[in-house]
């Protein structure tokens, strides 16, 4: 089933039809796609942004869990900040994405040709508005949870081979 989620994913965000401006030449067929295709967009978006950040907010738990009491206040505020990061990320990128268009109304009636030429409104790009910003600070976001092993695991009492051999384990994760 994740095949097939993925291959809808990709063909409803990388299909030219909805990039065609509301005032198109698109046909009838075409036209009668849109709705699908931007609410299909919109919830496979806002699914992906959830489940990723949600995992992010899941591994920065486990680090907290792992430290408990031992480590030192301000790891442990950092760790918690990166958590809270992932959860506003997810929150945020969401309503900016919901939030694209003004009204309100015009992120799906805008397909509709009657709407679109009787209403004034104005949509964002969420090409640049949303997936640019969500996929650099996701990049930023993975690699800090990476990374931040290395804070803790170094305050850990332990033999260094122990230590190096923790830190190559959690360096698997940058694959």
């Amino acid at each position: 089933m994740p095949r097939v989620s993925t291959s809808v994913y990709f063909a409803c965000i990388h299909n030219p039809i909805h990039l065609t401006s509301n005032r198109s030449s698109a046909s009838p067929r075409q036209a009668s796609c849109k709705p699908c295709q931007r609410s299909s967009q919109l919830t496979l978006t806002c699914s992906y942004l959830w489940g990723a950040n949600l995992v992010k907010l899941s591994i920065a738990l486990f680090y907290l869990r792992i430290i408990a009491r031992t480590a030192k206040p301000l790891l442990r505020w950092t760790i918690i900040a990166t958590a809270v990061f992932a959860f506003a990320q997810a929150l945020g990128f969401c309503l900016a994405l919901l939030l694209i268009c003004r009204p309100l109304a015009a992120l799906w009636l805008r397909l509709n040709p009657i709407w679109a030429v009787r209403n004034d409104y104005t949509c964002g790009d969420p090409d640049t508005a949303i997936h640019l910003p969500v996929s650099v600070l996701g990049l930023a976001t993975d690699l800090w949870l990476a990374v931040l092993p290395a804070l803790f695991l170094s305050q850990l009492q332990m033999a260094r081979r122990q230590k190096l051999a923790l830190v190559a384990v959690f360096a698997l994760g940058l694959m």
